[in-house]
């Protein structure tokens, strides 16, 4: 699927990728049109996209809002979740939902009047769940963990915001095209999102699409636990490189972890064979991708795929 020429340029981009194909060349000792050849053919093949992802510690709302939706309004129900900027995440799913999101707000009054005048006026939503993030558990490595703590703090303001919205959804946009639909100058685009990155409030990386990379079995499992045994539940969970995120949820279920695996036998084995054996775990349920619809940043282990 991918050679190494690919996994040497996938390494670097995955954790930075608004390094310039010149200097990314240079680093890995390639030439840049090649760079430049092998991402292209890349991004043209939906195998990644390139865009901002956030330090999502600093939104202090969190949640996965499950939706049951009318099939027919689907195409422009997702046209409306790629949109959000407040959407990190969404994907349709085989199961007791439709549709999973995860979402994430500054603040509660957001929080709020995202659930009033945004979603309520989502096409085609029947019902909603809302289950509130706790915790999160990265069991992959973070990209915002070395933040230095001798960077100053920084408070995006409007512009900031702007600029992160739309970097989210392209991290290609070029300083003078994001200034020039925002209607700012492109000194000042170019200087906030130098601040921004610097700050690492934002980072640019190449997103995988999982399925493009051979997982054809990717979900969501749901666990249910005496509460006073979270820690220990995660604990397990993250002996097993195949949960590449885990997460605490304060409702409903206690724990949402996200899987992947190359075809479903693999993903049923894994689910009966080691988490259902997980000691304190009392219920299960396991959401299947059906499709990506928005992703988040997630790696893939280039090392052991085929």
């Amino acid at each position: 699927m991918i050679d190494r020429i690919d996994r040497l340029i996938l390494n670097h981009i995955f954790d930075d990728a608004s390094i310039s194909n010149l200097k990314l060349a240079k680093s890995i000792g390639l030439h840049a049109a090649t760079v430049t050849k092998r991402i292209d053919a890349m991004l043209e093949n939906e195998m990644i996209s390139i865009k901002a992802v956030q330090d999502l510690q600093r939104y202090k709302v969190k949640a996965f809002i499950t939706l049951n939706v009318d099939l027919m309004s689907i195409d422009k129900l997702k046209a409306k979740l790629i949109e959000s900027p407040n959407v990190r995440l969404a994907v349709a799913t085989f199961g007791r939902f439709d549709i999973l999101t995860l979402v994430h707000f500054l603040n509660w009054e957001k929080f709020n009047s995202f659930m009033q005048d945004e979603l309520s006026q989502w096409p085609g939503v029947i019902r909603s769940n809302i289950f509130l993030v706790a915790e999160s558990k990265q069991v992959q490595a973070d990209l915002f963990h070395t933040q230095s703590n001798d960077i100053s703090p920084t408070i995006p303001d409007d512009i900031d915001n702007r600029i992160i919205a739309e970097l989210c959804k392209n991290g290609l946009i070029s300083n003078k095209d994001l200034a020039s639909k925002l209607g700012v100058n492109p000194a000042t685009v170019s200087r906030r999102v130098s601040s921004l990155l610097k700050s690492k409030i934002i980072k640019i990386v190449a997103i995988p699409n999982p399925p493009k990379f051979g997982y054809s079995a990717n979900a969501f499992i749901m666990i249910g636990t005496n509460r006073t045994q979270v820690d220990e539940i995660f604990n397990e969970l993250n002996k097993y490189p195949e949960i590449h995120v885990s997460m605490a949820l304060t409702n409903g279920y206690n724990i949402i972890s996200s899987v992947r695996f190359m075809n479903p036998e693999l993903l049923y084995g894994f689910i009966k064979e080691k988490i259902s054996r997980i000691r304190g775990i009392s219920t299960i349920e396991t959401l299947v991708v059906a499709e990506f619809i928005k992703t988040a940043f997630a790696r893939v282990d280039l090392d052991n795929l085929p």
